[in-house]
């Protein structure tokens, strides 16, 4: 019995030195781990809208791109970026579209190499592209696609990561047939509200006193039109010409509620003299703040709202705190 015991333990002794063996042998050969900096682009190409007014050209395209490594930067190198047209058609077959390829001589490209320095994880300065004057003949009524490849790493132990190394850009291109943004967000307004409107006067069919227009109290104005079925106009002479690239207008509903004053389908007019008007654009939507793809300059502003659709209706506006955006 004692034999048998005595082989068992010289077994399991003789098991464990194979196993500590082994293990010893595995952390001989232990990989070192990835010696690359592997470098890539996140898929956060955008998309922007190039809009064509009868006034001008205007472009949202203002991106601004990293780029990224797998781990933090052994060495300092640079990778080098560019658009690369060749792309477009192949991304054109597999998404079922149509985008054109935009020219890359109308682009503003800056930093298309792209530093990276030793212990970061992303790069130091990054790619930023907008556009030139050229965007006046970007028309094409699919949009376009900016394919943003990483072309080359200059640099020691550096890698492009292949499946990562492209985003694209998709730019919309839309025909406004005036001044004003179909429905554009409030931000995109960059002049100031003027403070002192002291020397406004507003111009109402009725003539009464309109000059609730132009404070932040309860008080407001409201006209209607001389008869059911007329338009109503509203002439604001600011007693001075301005450059302005919005408009807002609301009222102050019993100090409950603020309401926008505008009514869909109204003109926007400016005018130096009071008497030859110049429109600006057509109300799409009744937003407070009602903002122009460019400034305008002017002394007089003429809303003219719509007749209703009613023949026994009449066209109103009531405003109790009309002001602009200054530049």
């Amino acid at each position: 019995m004692k034999n048998i015991k005595n082989i068992f333990y010289v077994g399991m002794l003789a098991l464990c030195t194979m196993s500590f063996t082994a293990c010893s042998d595995e952390e001989t050969y232990d990989f070192p781990g990835d010696p690359y900096n592997h470098v890539y682009l996140q898929d956060k190409g955008g998309t922007f809208t190039f809009v064509h007014t009868p006034i001008s050209s205007i472009s949202t395209l203002d991106l601004t791109l990293p780029l990224y490594c797998n781990h933090r930067v052994t060495s300092n190198f640079i990778a080098k970026v560019e658009v690369d047209n060749s792309l477009v058609a192949a991304y054109n077959e597999e998404n079922n579209t149509e985008y054109a390829e935009i020219p890359v001589s109308s682009l503003v490209m800056e930093n298309t190499e792209i530093r990276f320095e030793q212990g970061g994880l992303m790069s130091v300065n990054e790619l930023h592209i907008t556009t030139n004057e050229a965007i006046n003949e970007l028309r094409d009524v699919n949009g376009y696609l900016i394919p943003i490849r990483i072309t080359a790493v200059e640099g020691e132990n550096c890698k492009i990561v292949d499946k990562m190394s492209t985003t694209y850009v998709i730019v919309n291109v839309k025909e406004d047939t005036d001044n004003i943004y179909d429905d554009a967000a409030d931000e995109l307004v960059t002049g100031t509200l003027v403070s002192d409107r002291s020397g406004w006067t507003a111009i109402v069919p009725d003539g009464a006193d309109a000059q609730a227009m132009f404070t932040e109290s309860d008080d407001y104005w409201s006209g209607r039109a001389s008869a059911a079925g007329e338009e109503l106009p509203v002439i604001i002479n600011f007693g001075k010409s301005y450059t302005f690239d919005g408009i807002s207008a609301s009222y102050l509903y019993y100090g409950y509620y603020t309401y926008a004053s505008w009514t869909k389908s109204s003109k926007i007019e400016i005018s130096g003299d009071g008497t030859t008007w110049e429109e600006v654009g057509i109300l799409s939507n009744t937003n407070i703040i009602q903002v122009f793809y460019a400034p305008v300059t002017a002394q007089y502003l003429r809303i003219t709202v719509p007749a209703p659709s009613s023949s026994w209706s009449s066209a109103s506006f009531s405003c109790g705190n009309f002001n602009i955006y200054a530049k």
